[in-house]
């Protein structure tokens, strides 16, 4: 996908964009924060999707940018996505009044219930998601969430975790070094069971 002319020089911290999702559909989402991509002029997104859940926010490249979201489009979108969710928690509801059917619960506080939740929307301060993966051991494993590591780490794209000690580290040949002098072959902590068919 080429990016789109309606697309300004510079999209910044709070602009909300279409945006192609990693399923191909096409979103809208704010931008929550840029940074420069490694050894090129170029700029990386990380972005929230309208509507949806914080551990789908993501760092994108600027090709799945695809123009304005003007507030008009904005308002269909998010009338299709709340008519979607409001039929599936009506469902929802409707099926836990019959499971229950108990006179005990009271329905009617649901209204306070929404409020208060759309307060704590408002007064959320999403977390940006820097460390992508984590390397630990033989194994590479994206990250979901945001890590709350030192600044010195927090930043990095990729972060080495020894397996036996826990150290963590911003490059692999610090990584590997620290491999060959750590004194621990074992995870810290009391061992409690052995089986002598697994490790």
């Amino acid at each position: 996908m080429e990016p789109d002319s309606n697309i300004p020089n510079s999209p910044k911290p709070g602009d909300t964009f279409f945006v192609r999702m990693n399923n191909g559909i096409i979103h809208a989402a704010e931008i929550l924060e840029t940074r420069a991509v490694d050894g090129t002029d170029q700029q990386e997104y990380f972005v929230h999707y309208l509507n949806f859940d914080h551990r789908n926010d993501q760092w994108i490249s600027e090709n799945r940018l695809s123009g304005n979201a003007s507030n008009e489009q904005m308002e269909i979108t998010n009338e299709q996505l709340n008519d979607s969710t409001n039929s599936l928690t009506s469902r929802k509801r409707a099926r836990l009044k019959r499971r229950l059917n108990d006179d005990s619960i009271d329905f009617s506080h649901e209204s306070s219930l929404e409020t208060v939740d759309q307060n704590a929307r408002k007064d959320y301060k999403p977390s940006v998601k820097y460390i992508e993966k984590i390397w630990i051991g033989q194994y590479e494993i994206d990250c979901w969430y945001h890590s709350p590591f030192p600044d010195e780490y927090g930043k990095q794209r990729l972060l080495y975790i020894c397996e036996h000690c826990m150290k963590y580290m911003r490059l692999k040949t610090t990584y590997c070094r620290h491999l060959a002098e750590c004194p621990l072959r074992r995870a810290p902590g009391t061992e409690i069971y052995r089986d002598s068919k697994i490790g």
